[in-house]
């Protein structure tokens, strides 16, 4: 079933992290697979397995940076790594590489903490406190920050999906490293 999922996410392309964009067809294949993976309910035993590199290959509605960017930029290698920094914590940095006609390519970055939550199996509260645009980086101020409660519906070695605890929206990550 992974490796059907990842096969419709990959034909679907960059559309596959856009909402609503791509073949019809494929993205309803692509969230029933969705669905019937989650409802396997597997869960890491060990929290360790969160740890590493993934590469995001779809996400059911698109990401918060997908669903405005206008459509001649591009988005590429968007990808999470876990790092664990304590026994319900982790330091948590997305990037990935925007794409502007005429301007070239960039690489955007999050990062922040990810802490599991003793509340609900699965769930962890994710908040970022730095940004950074190709080498420049700054804090941001503890007023701007945002954060969102994420749950873990299945993880393996080699495939992990999320779900908002709000939006319900599903990402699928593939392991890179």
């Amino acid at each position: 079933m992974c490796s059907r999922l990842l096969a419709v996410a990959a034909a679907l392309g960059e559309s596959a992290l856009r909402p609503s964009a791509g073949d019809p067809e494929a993205r309803r294949r692509a969230d029933a697979l969705l669905s019937d993976l989650a409802s396997l309910a597997s869960l890491p035993a060990d929290g360790d397995a969160l740890a590493g590199t993934w590469r995001l290959a779809y996400a059911s509605d698109g990401t918060v940076v997908t669903r405005v960017l206008p459509t001649p930029v591009t988005i590429t290698g968007v990808r999470q790594t876990l790092r664990r920094v304590g026994e319900r914590s982790w330091a948590v940095d997305n990037r990935a590489t925007l794409a502007v006609p005429l301007l070239g390519s960039v690489e955007l970055s999050v990062s922040g903490d990810w802490v599991t939550t003793t509340s609900a199996a699965g769930l962890a509260q994710v908040s970022f406190s730095e940004l950074g645009l190709g080498v420049a980086s700054l804090a941001v101020p503890e007023l701007l920050r945002r954060s969102a409660e994420f749950r873990t519906l299945y993880c393996d070695d080699r495939v992990r999906v999320e779900e908002g605890a709000r939006s319900r929206n599903r990402f699928v990550f593939e392991r890179v490293i």
